[in-house]
């Protein structure tokens, strides 16, 4: 598993309901997204494999989670694309 805040690897499967021991931080994504494995690495971003974690406490539902560092939305035309690749991704 992998740290949502800083990207720490290998944490193990049970880091979960612990804080990172790199960072401090929640491992978790907004307190309910493990980040499982990285899918690829580009020039705008890194994109994850990602679980959400059920009400019975089961990870259940696989998504794609795709971090964009801040600096790569400073044009327009970064943001425009984006945007182009969200929306072909929610219709997958």
């Amino acid at each position: 598993m992998i740290c949502a805040s800083c990207g720490a690897d290998g944490l193990g499967e049970d880091a979960t309901s612990s804080p990172c021991p790199k960072c401090g931080d929640p491992v978790l994504l907004d307190g309910r997204y493990r980040l499982v494995s990285i899918l690829g690495r580009g020039a705008n971003g890194i994109t994850y494999r990602g679980e959400r974690k059920a009400g019975d406490g089961s990870w259940k539902d696989t998504f794609a989670i795709k971090e964009m560092p801040l600096r790569t939305l400073e044009s327009a035309k970064a943001m425009e694309l984006f945007d182009r690749e969200a929306r072909i991704l929610r219709e997958l």
